[in-house]
C-alpha cells in the first residue's frame, strides 16, 4: 500500500525553493533603464555605450544595462548563494527577453511576472523591510 506522502507527491503542482535566501530582482528602471530617442541621441553623443534596443508592443524601446544592480545580483549569487528571482510587471515573457538580453542566464534561478498583490496577515514592510536600489552615475 502506498504512503499518503508518497501519493500527494505524485499530484503535487507546485515547486519548493530549497534555499532560505531568496532575492526577487525586477526588471524595469531596476535591471534596466528606459530611454526615449532623444535621451538615447544624447547619451550616445556623450560617449554612452552599454545602450540595447528591444522591441515590445511593436515599440522600439532604448535600454541602459542598470550595472550597480546588475553587479549587485550577480554578487548575490555567487558569492552568497541566493535563489535569485527576477520578475516584470510587463510579464515574464519580458522579464525573460532581459534576462537573456543581459546575459544573465546564469545567475538568475526563476523568471515570472511580478506580483500583483501579497496575501499575508502582516505588512510586506515587516517581513521585508529592506530595499535595495543603487543608481548608475554616468
Amino acid at each position: 500500500m502506498a504512503d499518503v506522502d508518497d501519493l500527494l507527491k505524485e499530484y503535487t503542482m507546485y515547486k519548493i525553493i530549497d534555499n532560505d535566501n531568496i532575492l526577487p530582482v525586477d526588471v524595469d528602471g531596476t535591471l534596466i533603464k528606459y530611454m526615449s530617442l532623444s535621451e538615447y541621441i544624447e547619451y550616445k553623443e556623450q560617449g554612452g555605450i552599454d545602450v540595447f534596443k528591444a522591441y515590445y508592443g511593436g515599440e522600439m524601446m532604448y535600454l541602459r544595462p542598470m550595472r550597480m544592480n546588475i553587479a549587485l545580483l550577480k554578487h548575490h549569487k555567487t558569492v552568497r548563494n541566493f535563489y535569485i528571482r527576477v520578475h516584470s510587471a510587463n510579464g515574464k515573457e519580458w522579464a525573460e527577453k532581459i534576462v537573456n538580453l543581459l546575459k544573465l542566464n546564469d545567475y538568475v534561478d526563476s523568471i515570472e511576472t511580478k506580483a500583483h498583490k501579497c496575501v499575508d496577515d502582516k505588512p510586506i514592510s515587516d517581513w521585508m523591510p529592506t530595499r535595495i536600489f543603487l543608481e548608475d552615475f554616468e
